[in-house]
C-alpha cells in the first residue's frame, strides 16, 4: 500500500470499517477520539442512587422488623448470627442479610462508576484540527475511505465537540495533522476529490 508524508497509508481501494478505523487510531493515538456519553453516565447514576435510596430505607425498616422478634433481634447486634441468617430456613430471617448484599454490590458499582464519570471529564476534549483531520482521513477514499452504515455513524461529524474525549490530547498536532494539514491535499480534498467521491458521507445521508 501507497505512503504519503510521513508515512500515512493512502491507496485504500475498497470500504473500511472498525478495523481499519481501530488500527488507524492505534497507530496516531492523537486522533483516537470517542464519544464521553455525558447524559448516559449520569442517568445510571442518578438511577443507581435512586435505587440506594430505596434500599436503605427497605434495611432501616427491615432491622426494625427483626428487632421486635426475639431470634433475629441479634442480627443487629451480631454480625456473624446476622451471616448464619443466610442459610436460615426462615425467609424472614435472612432479609436484613440479602437487603446488605444488594446494598454492598450497588454501592460498589455506584461509587465506581461516580468516579470513571469524574475521571472522564478531566480528560481533553480533542482539538479541532484533530477532528477535523479525522473527519478528513474517514472520508477521503485514497485515505480511510470508512463507510459505517450502523447508528454510530453520526458520531465523529454529528457530536459537540464538548462531547468528545480525545485519549491522547497530549499527542495533538502529530505527523497525521500535519499531513491532513498539506495545502495540496486540502486542495484535492476540496475541489477534485469532490468530483470523485460519492455524494454521501459516513451518516449515509447526503453532505
Amino acid at each position: 500500500m501507497a505512503t504519503g508524508l510521513d508515512g500515512i497509508p493512502l491507496g485504500n481501494s475498497t470500504r473500511g470499517g472498525y478495523t481499519r478505523l481501530a488500527s488507524f487510531m492505534g497507530d496516531y493515538p492523537e486522533v483516537a477520539i470517542f464519544k464521553r456519553f455525558s447524559s448516559l453516565g449520569t442517568l445510571s447514576l442518578l438511577h443507581m442512587q435512586a435505587e440506594l435510596e430505596v434500599l436503605q430505607k427497605e434495611l432501616q425498616e427491615q432491622v426494625k422488623v427483626d428487632s421486635l422478634d426475639p431470634n433475629r433481634a441479634r442480627y443487629d447486634l451480631n454480625w456473624q448470627d446476622l451471616i448464619s441468617s443466610a442459610s436460615c430456613d426462615d425467609d424472614e430471617g435472612s432479609r436484613q442479610w440479602e437487603i446488605l448484599q444488594k446494598i454492598t454490590k450497588l454501592l460498589h458499582d455506584y461509587r465506581k462508576s461516580l468516579l470513571q464519570q469524574h475521571e472522564l471529564y478531566k480528560i481533553a476534549s480533542p482539538a479541532k484540527p484533530e477532528l477535523n483531520s479525522l473527519r478528513a482521513w474517514m472520508e477521503f477514499e485514497h485515505m480511510g475511505n470508512i463507510w459505517l452504515s450502523g447508528p454510530d455513524r453520526k458520531i465523529w461529524t454529528a457530536s459537540p465537540l464538548a462531547e468528545l474525549i480525545c485519549l491522547r490530547p497530549e499527542a495533538g498536532h502529530g505527523a497525521f495533522v500535519r499531513f491532513i494539514g498539506h495545502k495540496p491535499l486540502q486542495w484535492y480534498h476540496h475541489t477534485l476529490g469532490q468530483l470523485f467521491r460519492e455524494p454521501v458521507y459516513l451518516s449515509g445521508t447526503e453532505y
